[in-house]
């Protein structure tokens, strides 16, 4: 690993928008050299090499940096000009001058500049396949086949190939409308005529192996079940086929593979039969880890690089850090993150207000894709919203080890929530764990610790706690009546700088909350219509009440909200709200069709107001309890009394 450091004439910073090597080199302050990774794939015994890392960890450029590295120049196979200076040093011109690019770390190793610029390619960039039916995302992918025949479209001048093979090639150049049997051959086709043109094997690089089979999920078009599942089945056989064909059984023209995704190949249904496949993911320490996510190592590097003010390290680390906890023992960052985040400290730079910097370069950057918001949309489901509510809250999620993400128990997992409308009430240990899975493979989770059965997952960061936040809250306000007048009861508690000892004043402003409260309540539909079904966890009537009371606290700026926190290890307190600026606290204690009372008591004796030490919240003044208690009817009676 080595930092690269320049003075650039276009921008300063790091490249933004582009997952090309060659701009991300040319066209940043500083970046990381990851170019060792072309040693490692090439010295695999392996023919295909799976990258299986979370969205936004580097995979397409580094799939980017193999590629050009290893691909020859089809039109002058002895001219690497171009290309040389990116690699081995040199100069190249800019718009605004020539510019020096340092020799990569690569240019090192004699083994790896024998294989430079001498294979023939097939590259595909599955991104482009996407559809809200079977029939778009089919059309995607003829017109990448299309344009992957047509970078070759030289062959049709080779005395290597057939006058019948380049009619079936120009058909695939200009085709739109291709047959089933035409488009799952389509890429052995061409490694054909790419192996008999170069009398040499083709590399083939994959990005995004999995967005199409994503994507398939996700169609809205479908209105009845089977109609559902034969869209999904009819796109992912296409893919399977089409992958079997190009990488299984095809040993004569294929040298090498790489392919990046999120879901295991395997698993997923494709190149199951494989021998000669290695998977590589985040969670598991092997040689990728180098390569993927930036070490603190790495972004140490860049601050120092970039010039930023070193105390800005830990609020980096709070907003980015945790990928890996406890497996492979090393931390990781999300690339895209901080890239994004260096870039608006250095925008801010130049006002010399730190706490204006702070506010506008922390936040969350993290991009939700398609398949994220079908995962999301899960937190419609109480018992999910309870486990999310717990994580935000710091709590962890055991999840047994045998669970294995499958098309087809993703299949179930999709068409249960389709078909149900959300509306699962009781759903099964493993369907949970299946979707928690998700979350981690997807980079919404990480695994915190393991016993020989169990994963315990937490939410990673700031970051992606802040995205679970914002979904709870769109999916309330999405459900509920305007959420304005309870927020603002809400602060009139705890948001000011009147003394809640003034038991008048108090008084008066927890009713008004009550009352707020009461009415936001009544806009829910129905609860669960006797106690013999209420069970913990499965039915929304507490659940429900806890998840209005966090999304309320979400909702008022600068204040601190936890859910479900654990004292001691003993018990746990279920809603904490704490005002830093006004140094105030309110802890709630929710009973369903129980007694406000035996709510407040509970608080006072578990000492829960003793859960600010213990998560070091300081200097607070001010400690509100309150018992609250809602009955199936709706009505809500609060229990009141300061610490």
């Amino acid at each position: 690993m080595e930092l690269e450091f320049k003075t650039s004439p276009e921008s300063e910073g790091i490249l933004e928008g582009s997952s090309t090597f060659f701009e991300l080199k040319k066209n940043s302050t500083c970046f990381i050299d990851n170019t060792e990774l072309i040693h490692y794939f090439l010295s695999r015994k392996s023919v295909v090499t799976a990258i299986l890392y979370p969205r936004r960890f580097g995979k397409s450029t580094n799939l980017d940096m193999v590629r050009c590295f290893l691909e020859m120049n089809y039109k002058n196979p002895d001219d690497v000009r171009e290309i040389f200076p990116y690699y081995f040093g040199g100069r190249i011109m800019m718009m605004d001058g020539p510019l020096e690019l340092k020799e990569a770390l690569i240019a090192k190793d004699p083994i790896s500049q024998h294989h430079f610029c001498k294979y023939p390619v097939i590259y595909l960039d599955f991104k482009s396949c996407s559809g809200i039916n079977a029939d778009n995302i089919i059309k995607n992918l003829i017109g990448l086949i299309n344009e992957e025949f047509t970078r070759h479209d030289y062959l049709e001048e080779s005395n290597s190939i057939s006058p019948n093979e380049k009619e079936k090639l120009s058909n695939f150049i200009k085709n739109k409308k291709l047959e089933h049997r035409e488009i799952v051959t389509s890429f052995k086709f061409l490694s054909q005529l790419l192996t008999q043109h170069w009398k040499r094997k083709v590399l083939v690089f994959i990005d995004e192996y999995d967005h199409p089979i994503s994507q398939v999920y996700l169609i809205q078009q479908a209105s009845q079940k089977e109609t559902y599942r034969n869209q999904i089945q009819l796109v992912v056989g296409l893919f399977q086929e089409t992958f079997s064909n190009l990488l299984k059984n095809n040993d004569k023209n294929i040298e090498k593979a790489m392919i990046t995704g999120v879901m295991d190949i395997k698993n997923a249904g494709f190149l199951s039969s494989l021998n000669n496949l290695d998977q590589y993911n985040v969670y598991e320490p092997d040689y990728t880890k180098d390569f993927y996510g930036f070490s603190e190592e790495n972004v140490r590097f860049l601050m120092n690089g970039l010039n930023l003010d070193p105390n800005y390290f830990p609020l980096i680390k709070e907003w980015y850090n945790g990928y890996i906890c406890v497996i492979g023992k090393k931390p990781y960052y999300n690339t895209w993150s901080i890239v994004k985040c260096f870039n608006k400290i250095i925008g801010m730079q130049s006002k010399n207000d730190k706490e204006t910097t702070i506010k506008h370069s922390f936040r969350s950057f993290w991009k939700e894709s398609g398949d994220a918001e079908i995962l999301l949309n899960f937190i419609k489901i109480p018992i999910i919203q309870k486990h999310v509510l717990g994580l935000i809250g710091e709590e962890k999620y055991e999840c047994s080890k045998d669970i294995e993400i499958t098309k087809e128990n993703f299949l179930d997992l999709m068409e249960k929530a389709k078909y149900l409308k959300w509306q699962i009430q009781n759903p099964e240990k493993s369907f949970v764990d299946l979707l928690f899975s998700l979350f981690l493979v997807s980079g919404y989770l990480t695994i915190a610790e393991e016993s020989d059965k169990d994963y315990f997952f937490k939410i990673p960061n700031s970051e992606i706690k802040r995205v679970f936040e914002k979904n709870l809250i769109r999916y309330f306000c999405d459900s509920y009546v305007n959420f304005g007048p309870a927020c603002n009861a809400l602060k009139n508690i705890i948001n000011t700088d009147k003394d809640l000892n003034n038991g008048h004043y108090r008084m008066s402003m927890v009713e008004d909350f009550r009352k707020e409260f009461s009415i936001l309540l009544k806009s829910y539909t129905e609860f669960a219509k006797s106690m013999e079904n209420v069970q913990e966890g499965v039915i929304a009537n507490e659940d429900i009440i806890h998840s209005l009371m966090v999304v309320i606290g979400l909702n008022c700026k600068g204040m601190i909200v936890g859910s479900e926190l654990w004292y001691k290890k003993e018990s746990r307190l279920d809603v904490i709200l704490v005002s830093k600026i006004y140094k105030k606290c309110l802890i709630f204690e929710i009973k369903f069709e129980g007694s406000a009372k035996i709510a407040l008591n509970q608080i006072k004796n578990r000492n829960y107001a003793n859960i600010l030490k213990q998560h070091e919240i300081k200097d607070i003044k001010d400690v509100l309890m309150v018992g609250m208690n809602v009955t199936f009817g709706k009505n809500v009676t609060f229990e009141q009394q300061m610490k």
